[in-house]
C-alpha cells in the first residue's frame, strides 16, 4: 500500500483561512472510504488531506490526543495505511468530523 502522501494531486487545493489563522500545508480535495483498525473500529470517510494530515467523517467519536491506525480506499488500484494521532473532533448531524494529524514513522 502507498502513502497518502504520494497521492497527493496537483490539482486545485483549499488555501483558505481556518479559524483566524493561516494553515501550515495546503488541503486537497481527496474523497475515500476510511476503516479504523486501532485502537478502536470506524468507519468513514476521508474529506481532504495534506502533508500534515487528513480531515475525516467517521461514524464514531474518537478522543482528540488518540493514537489511530486506519486504511484508506480510493478506488480499486489505490489504497493507503496511515497512523495519525486526532487533534480535534467535532459532533456532526451525520456522525463526527475529526482532525488527524500524520504520526511520525516510527
Amino acid at each position: 500500500m502507498e502513502s497518502i502522501g504520494r497521492l497527493m494531486p496537483a490539482g486545485p487545493s483549499d488555501r483558505s483561512v481556518h479559524r483566524g489563522a493561516r494553515r501550515k500545508s495546503t488541503r486537497f480535495p481527496i474523497h475515500g472510504e476510511v476503516r479504523v483498525t486501532a485502537p478502536l473500529a470506524a468507519e468513514g470517510f476521508l474529506l481532504n488531506a495534506s502533508t500534515g494530515g487528513l480531515r475525516l467523517a467517521l461514524d464514531r467519536p474518537v478522543e482528540v490526543g488518540a493514537r489511530l491506525e486506519l486504511e484508506v480506499r480510493f478506488d480499486e488500484r489505490h489504497e493507503a495505511r496511515e497512523r495519525g494521532e486526532v487533534v480535534w473532533t467535532r459532533e456532526h448531524p451525520d456522525g463526527w468530523l475529526v482532525g488527524l494529524r500524520f504520526a511520525a514513522p516510527e
